[in-house]
């Protein structure tokens, strides 16, 4: 029968709400079950689930067949999908898939209030697809709730079947949560910052910056002189959560220019084969004149890292040696990628900086004014710069690289210079983030079960928002759940649990995430 259930299935698609991509929505989907009757239930396995939520049946007599169906031969199925987010929900959209009947007029959605659990029925039930078949038709069928007007964070929505012999197929959830309470971080001084070339007699206290290119023949164009500086965030920025957990909105920095320099203000990206030789057959004259100031993130070698280089620093361990500290951008498995050869007459391709210089009251094409503020609004979409930003984050440093590729040379002063925190003016490079923290924990630990009388004690840490949950089995096949468990916080991130249930001669625990 089971080898007819899998026959049967059919491609009939959920349907996704119109601000399923909205940051403030999150999404849960089941398409295969392992546990067909009681705890601890099914965690979402569909890829892309971000929103949580366990699905549990309640029947006795359920039973997982080998497409992954949970299904009941001889009961009417019960399901409870039970779900918490860390903010309230606004909408909650339910969508089943299932062959054979589910009751669909009695889906309720129960959540807590003053104490009490409270039932609401949907604001909207409806079929979404159907399809005939030997065994009973395949279903999707929708439910939703708008809870726009309660405080709900925690949930749980209780639907079953009509009768024996139906067949759960799929569930999708979605979840429009309370947007997130923007927060604006602003930090006026770098933590590190050094002027980065090799022959920079005082590293870590020249108090300008000069950014410029050198051309090697027959190879390319590379960022030889550049400025580095990083901003210590975490005492305004929580560190140490995983890197997803900073949704940052917007990255504003600003340096200031120095003076005594002639070069074009160019506030614009200049393409790769507009550097190249005027005989290159791949050479593009540039549209305007100038070249742009670019920021790139910062990349460490050498054994050194974003924490442990110093401003004064060596450029490099030998003279042989690559700079420890180079302009990069971060690649799709988070490796520091150089871009140190901005041009490569072989292979010359566009590397997108994460921002270009602007100034507000210049003219292209008119010289960079003298002590004026440079402008860099971070595109977080380009060269992974939003991964970037978030791993500094999440390690509560981070660093940026200020290149150009304006020609110089000695006695030329035709490439633009900033002034570094080292500066007699005191004018520090600054920075303004707009980010939201999603208090999702990244990892549960349990330190240590004690026992004080007749009562477990359970010690662990975890970080971001506790919004955790506990429940125990003695064999592994029947799990029981500890309802609204309290944890005492010691300090932040450390937490214990006190088990005032029966004294078992024998208890496993399992601490999750909701």
């Amino acid at each position: 029968f089971d080898a007819l259930l899998e026959e049967a299935a059919t491609p009939l698609t959920f349907e996704a709400p119109s601000w399923a991509n909205s940051s403030s929505a999150e999404y849960s989907a089941w398409e295969t079950f392992s546990i067909g009757f009681g705890e601890p239930g099914n965690t979402p396995d569909v890829a892309g689930s971000n929103g949580g939520g366990t699905i549990t049946q309640a029947t006795p007599g359920g039973s997982v067949t080998g497409s992954g169906n949970i299904y009941n031969p001889g009961g009417a199925s019960k399901f409870t999908l039970s779900n918490g987010a860390n903010r309230d929900y606004q909408t909650v959209l339910l969508q089943v898939k299932s062959i054979g009947s589910l009751a669909t007029d009695t889906v309720t959605l129960t959540h807590e209030s003053d104490g009490q659990p409270v039932e609401i029925m949907a604001d909207m039930s409806r079929e979404v697809a159907r399809e005939s078949g030997g065994f009973g038709d395949t279903i999707i069928h929708l439910w939703s709730w708008d809870l726009s007007e309660l405080s709900v964070s925690n949930i749980q929505i209780d639907f079953g079947a009509q009768g024996p012999h139906l067949s759960l197929d799929a569930v999708r959830f979605d979840a429009l949560l309370e947007e997130a309470a923007l927060r604006v971080a602003q930090i006026e001084r770098t933590s590190v910052d050094r002027w980065n070339y090799p022959f920079n007699a005082t590293p870590g206290k020249r108090p300008k910056a000069s950014v410029f290119r050198s051309v090697e023949e027959g190879i390319g164009v590379f960022r030889h002189g550049y400025y580095v500086f990083g901003f210590d965030t975490d005492s305004m920025i929580p560190a140490g959560h995983v890197p997803s957990a900073y949704a940052v909105e917007s990255i504003r920095i600003k340096v200031l220019t120095s003076a005594g320099f002639e070069s074009p203000y160019d506030p614009t990206y200049d393409s790769a084969v507009s550097y190249l030789p005027a005989d290159h057959p791949n050479h593009e004259e540039d549209s305007d004149l100038g070249r742009p100031v670019e920021l790139f993130g910062t990349g460490f070698r050498n054994d050194l890292d974003v924490l442990t280089w110093t401003e004064d620093a060596p450029y490099a361990p030998n003279a042989e040696a690559d700079p420890s500290v180079f302009p990069a951008v971060m690649n799709e498995q988070g490796a520091m990628i150089d871009v140190s050869l901005a041009v490569d007459y072989g292979n010359p391709i566009d590397i997108m900086p994460f921002a270009t210089g602007i100034i507000q009251s210049a003219v292209p094409a008119d010289r960079i004014p003298e002590e004026t503020w440079m402008e860099f609004d971070l595109d977080l979409r380009t060269s992974n710069a939003l991964a970037y930003v978030q791993q500094g984050l999440s390690e509560g440093r981070m660093m940026f690289t200020a290149t150009g590729l304006s020609s110089g040379g000695h006695g030329e002063r035709s490439f633009p210079e900033f002034h570094t925190a080292d500066s007699l003016l005191g004018e520090s490079p600054s920075i303004v983030i707009t980010y939201h923290l999603t208090e999702t924990p990244s990892k549960i630990q349990i330190l240590a079960i004690n026992q004080n009388g007749n009562q477990w004690i359970l010690t662990g840490t975890t970080s971001g928002d506790m919004n955790l949950g506990i429940r125990w089995t003695e064999d592994f096949a029947e799990w029981k759940e500890i309802i609204d468990p309290v944890f005492e916080t010691t300090e932040e991130g450390h937490w214990t649990w006190t088990d005032s249930g029966p004294n078992n001669a024998k208890k496993f625990y399992q601490v999750y995430t909701r």
